[in-house]
């Protein structure tokens, strides 16, 4: 039986990044994602090495049937979870209670749910990693609701890191940096001028501060393969410490946080 990882959301961004670095470091992954056609691009990339599931993991029905075919897979190394949405993007005097819901099924019901579910596939030593944003730490209008959402999950992850230590399981959050994803195309489809995240946006933009998903995905396999099982106390790893940079990465990577604003 082999052994492998699970990366949610892998159909575009960074995840898709993330499954082909461990790939080409010879490490299987099941990739899941909700559209078809990108994970078939995917697989099609590394087909010896990456296996696909679709499936909307903010779905009960859809995460039970991920979780019945990963217990026939092998030995679960680690879980990514990747998968979010920022939509919409609008301020909180105008979100509604079922857009807010849609939020949290993909953002907070999933990575809490499907981690409970493979809890009992993990062994001392496997990781599991939750995605998250620097937006919880200063507020930039426009995305309050997304960075509700991964403040909940910051927390999740605290907890779990402190109830699962004694299993040896490793928990940490990890901020893969500012990338365009699908994430940002919600912002500029929006565009709101008034918005604080649209004049961010357009400021990354302007001043070429997007990071490449390929450095993302650096960063997550050096975490997932190569780092000191002690920087897995739940707490942040960020892409933009520089205490770190120097274990993964030959350049140093320029935070974009406002002044004042330490990255975790």
């Amino acid at each position: 039986m082999r052994e492998f990882f699970v990366v949610t959301g892998a159909s575009s961004g960074i995840g898709y990044a993330l499954c082909c670095h461990l790939a080409k470091c010879n490490k299987a992954v099941i990739a899941i994602a909700r559209r078809q056609e990108r994970l078939n691009i995917l697989k099609n990339e590394h087909p010896k090495l990456i296996s696909t599931i679709v499936a909307d993991l903010g779905v009960q029905a859809d995460r039970d049937k991920v979780v019945a075919q990963i217990a026939t897979e092998g030995t679960l190394l680690g879980v990514v979870n990747n998968a979010a949405t920022n939509e919409p993007v609008s301020l909180l005097e105008e979100l509604s209670l079922v857009e807010w819901q849609k939020q949290i099924a993909i953002n907070v019901n999933a990575p809490i749910f499907l981690t409970q579910a493979l809890l009992p596939f993990l062994h001392s030593g496997s990781k599991i990693i939750n995605l998250t944003t620097g937006t919880i730490n200063f507020v930039v209008t426009g995305i309050a609701s997304y960075a509700m959402t991964k403040a909940a999950l910051n927390a999740f992850t605290k907890y779990l890191s402190v109830e699962l230590s004694s299993s040896g399981i490793l928990v940490a959050a990890a901020h893969p940096g500012i990338v365009k994803t699908g994430l940002v195309d919600s912002i500029i489809k929006r565009n709101n001028p008034d918005f604080g995240i649209t004049k961010a946006q357009k400021k990354f933009e302007k001043e070429d501060k997007y990071l490449d998903a390929s450095l993302s995905a650096k960063f997550l396999a050096w975490l997932l393969l190569d780092a000191d099982d002690s920087l897995y106390t739940g707490d942040v790893i960020g892409i933009y410490n520089k205490q770190y940079q120097p274990l993964w990465c030959d350049t140093e990577i320029p935070s974009p946080y406002p002044d004042g604003i330490e990255p975790p």
